[in-house]
């Protein structure tokens, strides 16, 4: 019986020229938004590629001193994911650029937000933003009246006297509203299928993209249709749901955010790179200041190599002390940069812990972490481009210790050539799985709360 009711809810639907005109609507928005970020993927794309073979040819086209090439250094570049076209996730406000040089520990830099209202208010018009905002506002138009509409018109009574049941009225109507919504918003998917389908990985992403999408529409349907049963009049129906559209999707996501930077807060930039200098120059754990520790390599090195007199020594020990610095400073930005991970992480939890109160977290979230756009990603990026940096200032450094001092300091074009590149791979669906294990539970969470919650309210059978 259900199967009845779902195609006459279809049937009804396709007929109804507002829903065409909406759809329409909606396809134009979705058609600019994947072309938009098609164009931005492919443009992103070549600018790295470009910038990458501009600075490795400016690094290696002529003989340097090797502390001068470490100076000089290099820029790396966070990879976009395929997947990020249709959700850019904190791309756009992390940075993509990444430092390379000697006795400084970079930043991600050179992001570029837009700054109109519109995004400042509800992100960038991206295929995730319409999928996550406007789809459910369609779906609200195509569902408010679904059985409140049937009360008004006393058609509901003549369904109920020909032997309808209540569970069936309710489930063919989601399922009705459901089928029309999948179809609005399939080809956006087979996109998101056919963008993957070159790396298994990505695709296997792609498809609980999808599917995390697909639970999230069946959540919102199920709460339009449970509203509409619950309610008297169809207007009714439509205010208690737009109501719950902006309690979800715009004050919990604000207040969410709120809670989350009042209770874990940042230090500024500032102040962080003041406590690396600090601690740099008077030490951190009682290692003594930078002048102590320098003498303490020189006197290590002295006993090493039986020697009284560094000019005795058999190296040139600029290299040594070099890199004794370097390897200082990342200890230091390992040590003052590990309380900022840890609120950060706090950050997260109250975001994961938020996607059992609104779905619409659930989905950021989760849209954001197969799309290989989200803040772990990005962190994950960075410390890989951490430690190419160590191993490229490493790299010089070990190679003007070979360097009697004596002798000109001099690597040349060959060896700056066949210098390690960097190369960075995305994480896997397990780092996903990980990081992200409360945000995909939260998904089940909502399925069990909105059955139970439509099973107790078809048993009161009220709806007359």
């Amino acid at each position: 019986m259900w199967l009845i009711i779902a195609n006459k809810e279809i049937r009804q639907t396709f007929g109804n020229q507002v829903f065409i005109l909406l759809s329409i609507m909606t396809w134009s928005i979705l058609s600019v938004s994947i072309l938009n970020g098609f164009k931005n993927y492919q443009n992103i794309n070549k600018q790295q590629d470009d910038a990458k073979k501009m600075f490795y040819n400016e690094l290696s086209k002529k003989d340097r001193d090797p502390h001068s090439a470490a100076h000089f250094g290099t820029y790396i570049f966070k990879p976009f994911a395929s997947l990020s076209l249709y959700d850019p996730g904190v791309n756009n406000y992390s940075g993509s650029t990444y430092r390379v040089e000697a006795h400084k520990q970079s930043e991600m830099n050179f992001a570029s937000p837009p700054d109109t209202t519109t995004i400042l208010r509800f992100g960038e018009l991206s295929v995730s933003t319409v999928l996550q905002l406007l789809v459910p506002l369609l779906i609200i138009f195509i569902s408010f009246s679904s059985i409140s509409k049937e009360r008004e018109a006393g058609t509901i009574k003549i369904l109920f006297s020909q032997g309808l049941q209540y569970r069936s009225l309710v489930w063919g109507k989601i399922f009705g509203n459901y089928f029309i919504i999948f179809l609005i918003v399939l080809p956006v998917f087979i996109c998101v299928l056919i963008t993957g389908i070159s790396n298994p990985d990505v695709f296997l992403k792609a498809i609980l993209f999808i599917l995390t999408y697909s639970l999230y529409f069946f959540i919102i349907t199920s709460i339009c249709v449970l509203i509409s049963y619950r309610t008297k009049t169809s207007k009714d129906s439509l205010l208690s749901l737009l109501c719950i559209w902006i309690l979800f999707c715009v004050i919990f996501p604000k207040l969410i955010a709120g809670i989350a930077t009042t209770k874990y807060p940042l230090i500024s930039y500032h102040k962080f790179q003041e406590q690396i200098d600090h601690d740099f120059s008077f030490g951190i754990h009682n290692d003594g200041t930078y002048k102590e520790r320098k003498e303490k390599t020189e006197n290590k090195l002295l006993t090493q190599y039986d020697v009284d007199s560094i000019s005795l020594l058999p190296i040139n020990i600029d290299g040594v002390l070099l890199q004794a610095s370097e390897d200082y400073n990342s200890k230091v930005y390992e040590y003052r940069s590990a309380p900022i991970t840890k609120q950060m992480e706090g950050q997260k939890y109250v975001h994961k812990l938020a996607s059992f109160f609104t779905p619409y977290i659930s989905i950021q979230q989760a849209s954001m972490a197969f799309a290989e756009t989200d803040l772990y990603y990005h962190h994950n990026f960075h410390k890989k481009a951490r430690i190419y940096r160590d191993d490229f200032v490493k790299t010089l450094n070990k190679e003007l210790t070979k360097i009697p001092k004596d002798q000109e300091h001099i690597v040349n074009t060959i060896f700056l050539k066949n210098m390690k590149q960097f190369s960075y791979n995305q994480p896997s669906l397990r780092f996903v799985f990980n990081k992200q294990y409360l945000v995909l539970l939260s998904f089940f969470y909502w399925l069990i709360v909105l059955i139970a919650a439509i099973e107790i309210s078809i048993r009161k059978k009220n709806i007359l």
